[in-house]
């Protein structure tokens, strides 16, 4: 159970914190997420982790993961339920304000439902610098 949860926070949320006086613009944080949800939407866990700096922090409900191995490990996971038959994975809201890019989602795997999630993303430095993830996930078995 702990394992699915893993997976499935991965997906369901970004949140990150930015260092003081580290700076981006709402046109750079909506880039580097719509580039972040088009890497998880192919699998390509090389290609999201090169969004993260090599000190990121990722804050869930299952543990804290930092540097791009222990965030690597948690995405792999993820990608691996979302690789199979039947999921689906939707965007139901964004918002972005200077450094930080917001967005809200729900999704489905063959062994969860993602009633809602939500992750944001702090950027320093063109790079995501610390994530949390929130979700609200049903096993369905």
């Amino acid at each position: 159970m702990k394992q699915r949860l893993t997976n499935a926070a991965v997906a369901a949320a970004l949140m990150l914190t930015l260092p003081c006086g580290a700076q981006a613009d709402d046109g750079q944080a909506k880039e580097i997420l719509n580039r972040h949800n088009a890497a998880f939407g192919a699998g390509d866990v090389s290609a999201m982790l090169a969004d993260y700096a090599e000190d990121a922090v990722f804050i869930t409900p299952m543990g804290v993961f930092r540097g791009h191995a222990e965030i690597g490990s948690f995405f792999d996971a993820v990608i691996a339920e979302f690789a199979k038959p039947g999921a689906s994975f939707e965007v139901l809201q964004t918002a972005f304000d200077d450094n930080v890019a917001y967005f809200a989602w729900k999704a489905e795997t063959a062994e969860n439902v993602y009633e809602v999630g939500g992750d944001t993303l702090v950027i320093a430095d063109g790079k995501i610098a610390t994530q949390t993830l929130t979700l609200k996930a049903v096993p369905k078995k």
